[in-house]
């Protein structure tokens, strides 16, 4: 008698799982095809496929980037507690050249397997009303995850004879910890011109051709 309660009770715990599965994993159907705003849009406007750029350093040094990819991904996901969110993103990829592999960083500052390619931005925008944005900035052993599209300097810069506006510059978090000089502490950003320049903690600086 009281196996057949037990297993009365494991059904119908094994029903109430599927019901809060079936919610769970209930995808969001878009009222209508989900797109980036004029602002968002213009932090991506600098960079087309195949594009080269180049940076002249401190002592006649030249770094230099290919654009290898602008993507736009939709992840369905669904509103369900153990489901990935809904989100568009859209993402520069670029290369390193000659090609480097360099270390990606993770939102929790760690660094990982080295990777041939990438991600420059990426621009990720939630599908659900209390769902939330946010733009990943990464070149290089540099990566800083901001809210939404970050507020744009309207004043003017100038880098080695260089005058750029509308920008933003970007720093690196726990730079207390970071005990290599090499490494990059700031990247200098524009509507414009995309990634205009970097900085290490050394107070070296490459700036856009």
């Amino acid at each position: 008698m009281y196996s057949d309660k037990f297993k009365g009770q494991q059904i119908l715990f094994s029903l109430f799982l599927v019901v809060i599965l079936f919610f769970s994993c209930e995808t969001i159907e878009e009222a209508e095809k989900p797109s980036f705003s004029e602002n968002e849009l213009k932090m991506l406007e600098a960079y087309l496929k195949d594009d080269t750029i180049y940076f002249d350093g401190p002592v006649g040094d030249v770094d230099t980037m290919s654009i290898t990819g602008v993507y736009t991904e939709i992840e369905k996901g669904s509103a369900g507690f153990i489901s990935k969110e809904p989100s568009l993103r859209r993402k520069i990829v670029i290369k390193h050249l000659p090609v480097d592999n360099w270390k990606r960083v993770t939102y929790s500052g760690k660094e990982v397997m080295k990777e041939e390619q990438q991600i420059l931005l990426s621009l990720t925008k939630s599908l659900l009303a209390e769902g939330g944005n946010y733009c990943v900035f990464s070149f290089k052993d540099f990566s800083v995850l901001v809210d939404s599209v970050p507020l744009l300097k309207k004043d003017t810069i100038t880098l080695k004879g260089k005058s750029f506006s509308n920008y933003v510059i970007l720093k690196r978090g726990g730079h207390k910890m970071i005990k290599d000089s090499s490494k990059t502490q700031a990247i200098y950003w524009s509507e414009r011109e995309g990634l205009f320049a970097y900085e290490n903690f050394k107070g070296d600086v490459w700036v856009k051709r």
